[in-house]
């Protein structure tokens, strides 16, 4: 019986020694059980902020799925200046999922793509002169794509729940 009680003794005062409280210790004194727990709070916080991130990041991504369904369907054949705006609406959608989901974006390319739309919305532009401003876009946009490896970006989504 007393080497049960001495066993016992030497684990509490190693679960003691570990959680840095003494017996003198006092209701209330800061030790390593108040600093898990401050840490457990932060990390919650933590997850709860990117969650909501998450979600954005996610609604845009659906919202630009469903965008490019709709224009799937509508595919204008002779109008040249509608199909050049779908085309820069396009551009710019995928930007800015691109930069809500964190990627350090090309700002010049938003710009470019107020600028085409400006282009579109006059009557009297040439549409020579609109095809080259669309294709030097989409040249700056091709090149800016290059810099990412999708292939990765589209395994994390497989991880996803509702996503796919």
């Amino acid at each position: 019986m007393l080497l049960l009680v001495k066993k016992l003794l030497k684990r509490e005062e190693v679960i003691m020694k570990a959680l840095r409280i003494t017996s003198r210790s006092k209701p209330g004194e800061v030790g390593v059980i108040e600093d898990l727990n401050s840490s457990i709070l932060k990390a919650e916080k933590y997850m709860l902020h990117m969650g909501k991130r998450i979600d954005n990041v996610l609604a845009a991504i659906k919202n630009h799925r469903e965008y490019l369904i709709k224009l799937n369907k509508k595919v204008h054949k002779d109008d040249t200046k509608k199909r050049i705006e779908m085309e820069v609406d396009i551009i710019n959608n995928t930007l800015s999922v691109m930069a809500l989901s964190g990627f350090d974006i090309n700002k010049s390319l938003f710009s470019d793509v107020k600028r085409i739309r400006k282009m579109i919305s006059d009557k009297d532009v040439e549409l020579t002169k609109l095809r080259k401003r669309k294709e030097r876009l989409e040249r700056k946009f091709e090149d800016e794509m290059e810099r990412f490896d999708f292939e990765s970006i589209y395994k994390k989504g497989d991880d996803i729940p509702g996503y796919r």
